[in-house]
């Protein structure tokens, strides 16, 4: 229970510039969607994971004092902050959900069927990969310098978006020349998604006990 009153004062440390962030990110995605029409239909929610990333490591940065004040040990602080870094990208994958949905209805220009949730599911295990390397960083890193800390909160959400939208892309297009990886999941989807959503978690897991560890020596 002392893990979930960790993840309550990060969220309430966070909510303010939190919620600024996801607004302005909400409302360029319904700009965006609703304006153009040569943009993938998953653009919408590759920003809003994008946003996750931006948002996720505001604890680090805001939030250490009153965190620090818990009647809490070390690992459950560690545990709560990689909880909440994950319920942030799960909300804010849901919300992307919701704009793919409303494009659809409102435009009808995309379908979302079977095929797309599979996808969802694998940019939502990259982007939990990249937010767990992010917070590994900063515990692994006693880094102090604040250029270098804004460069780790921003360049792994712009790797991530890059990145996923050239998957996207190979996905909706089929152009070929893609990746072995890349090739095997078209084909095998349902297989794909489970794997690399699979691995995000594990990903999670695993750098939240590098974490601990760390933490607990240096204490």
């Amino acid at each position: 229970m002392r893990v979930f009153k960790c993840v309550k004062t990060d969220f309430r440390v966070t909510k303010n510039m939190s919620w600024f962030y996801l607004l302005f990110f909400a409302i360029v995605i319904a700009v965006t969607c609703f304006s153009r029409e040569d943009i993938s239909v998953f653009w919408g929610f590759m920003y809003m994971q994008f946003a996750g990333l931006v948002c996720a490591t505001m604890p680090f940065f805001t939030g250490g004092g009153f965190l620090a004040n818990l009647p809490v040990r070390q690992e459950e602080r560690v545990c709560g902050r990689y909880l909440y870094g994950t319920l942030l990208m799960l909300l804010t994958a849901i919300v992307g959900g919701i704009t793919m949905a409303l494009r659809a209805l409102i435009r009808g220009d995309v379908v979302l069927d079977d095929s797309t949730w599979p996808v969802i599911a694998v940019l939502l295990g990259i982007a939990l990969v990249f937010m767990a390397a992010q917070f590994l960083i900063m515990y692994l890193f006693d880094i102090k310098n604040m250029q270098v800390l804004s460069l780790l909160r921003m360049v792994p959400a712009f790797v991530f978006f890059f990145g996923a939208n050239g998957i996207a892309e190979e996905i909706e297009t089929g152009t070929g020349g893609a990746p072995a990886v890349i090739a095997w999941g078209l084909e095998h989807p349902e297989a794909a998604s489970l794997a690399v959503l699979g691995i995000g978690c594990l990903a999670v897991v695993v750098c939240a006990v590098i974490s601990c560890v760390r933490e607990r020596g240096r204490y």
